[in-house]
């Protein structure tokens, strides 16, 4: 799984162009110490402009926490060589929130 940042600015604003809105969403939220987080992942082909070998999918991945009444939104664009039968939206969620947890222990 490749995560597109805003470092590499055509790719990223071709991902965020995507019309993601027209797009079925999965969503999951989850309330622990003092928090709610909402995560919605929606996830499509990858589209002919993409130029990575192997890719298979690309997802749009809003992370929204909300803390003592204050939101927060995090948006990241994904690459995935995963086809959609081996990786459907819920998985390719738990994969990333995995990723997240070890990088937050690593700060």
């Amino acid at each position: 799984m490749f995560t597109v940042k805003a470092n590499m600015p055509t790719l990223h604003r071709n991902h965020k162009a995507l019309p993601w809105k027209d797009i079925r969403a999965a969503r999951h939220t989850t309330a622990a110490k003092g928090r709610r987080v909402t995560r919605t992942i929606r996830v499509a082909a990858v589209p002919d402009w993409i130029d990575f070998p192997g890719a298979a999918q690309v997802a749009q991945l809003r992370r929204t926490v909300t803390r003592r009444g204050k939101k927060t939104v995090e948006v990241v664009y994904l690459i995935t060589s995963a086809d959609h039968i081996a990786a459907p939206p819920s998985t390719l969620a738990s994969w990333v929130q995995g990723h997240w947890g070890i990088e937050n222990r690593l700060h």
